[in-house]
């Protein structure tokens, strides 16, 4: 008796049974569908080079995030040195930074409010707090005689900054 017919002999009681036929049916319905998944990752990463970045190293903000970083790093230095004059201009700025981050990313849309608009349930933690954050820099924009008070750039600008740390944009907050 060879090695062969010792297979086949557990083989041939285990057909008997309609359990073990429809798990061996069910065990080759999933390899087919593992291998054409495993086949439609290896098409989009060879030949479409979709995903390559994030296969490799996560999804991050490639090459722009020291940009981005220092865009940031000059909205928080306004408050530090606590140029009440600028606060204004640190709110758009905080603003712009989102949604040139946002558009990197890949989100549709023309403006801010439009982005978080369409937005896909709650891709950020904070999406309210960005959106009165984004009509506060509407409202810097549309009137030139706006009154900001510092609490309120702040709150404003945080938003902003935990967003953009959560889409990876920027390291620290550091507000």
């Amino acid at each position: 008796m060879d090695l062969l017919d010792i297979i086949k002999i557990p083989n041939q009681f285990l057909e008997q049974y309609a359990t073990f036929r429809g798990l061996r049916f069910i065990i080759g319905v999933y390899l087919i569908v593992l291998l054409l998944n495993i086949l439609i990752l290896l098409y989009n990463l060879i030949i479409k080079k979709h995903y390559w970045w994030d296969f490799q190293f996560g999804r991050t903000m490639p090459k722009i995030r020291g940009i981005m970083n220092k865009r940031w790093k000059d909205v928080v230095e306004i408050f530090q040195r606590q140029k009440t004059e600028r606060y204004k201009t640190a709110v758009v700025e905080a603003r712009n930074i989102v949604f040139d981050a946002f558009k990197t990313i890949g989100y549709p849309g023309d403006s801010l409010a439009e982005q978080l608009r369409l937005m896909i349930g709650y891709q950020i933690s904070n999406p309210e707090q960005v959106k009165e954050a984004n009509q506060v820099a509407e409202n810097i924009i549309n009137d030139a005689n706006y009154k900001l008070e510092e609490s309120v750039a702040r709150e404003a600008v945080m938003a902003f900054g935990e967003a953009l740390k959560e889409v990876e944009a920027i390291g620290e907050v550091g507000l």
